[in-house]
């Protein structure tokens, strides 16, 4: 991300479309009026409208130091984590099954009792 882009929301491009279409607007505005107070509004109004424009783009725009890379790792990293944890948590609980079933096989059935009738 280059810094023009940074620091003023748009590109180079849009920048001069913006300022070329405010001048002439301006200019068109001052011209059918014949006086500079219509003008000045004008120029007012398209002033907070390409400020609206940078406000919405620099909230677009990723964090400082960002790719969109960076932050797909930090999810795989995450996910990564709790993957592990996860199967450190299945490997105990096999460890207890097995441990179960030993000591289930291991029981010898306690000889019956008849009761006399």
């Amino acid at each position: 991300m280059n810094g023009w882009k940074r620091i003023f929301g748009v590109d180079v491009v849009e920048m001069a479309i913006w300022a070329v279409g405010s001048f002439l607007t301006t200019l068109m505005v001052v011209e059918y009026y014949h006086d500079r107070m219509p003008g000045f509004a004008a120029a007012l109004i398209l002033l907070i409208a390409f400020g609206l424009r940078r406000h919405s783009a620099l909230k677009a725009l990723p964090p400082e130091g960002e790719t969109s890379g960076s932050w797909r790792m930090a999810d795989l990293d995450a996910r990564l984590t709790e993957l592990e944890a996860t199967q450190a948590r299945v490997a105990e609980l096999e460890e207890r099954v097995d441990f179960a079933e030993r000591l289930l096989a291991r029981q010898v059935e306690a000889p019956k009792v008849e009761v006399p009738r």
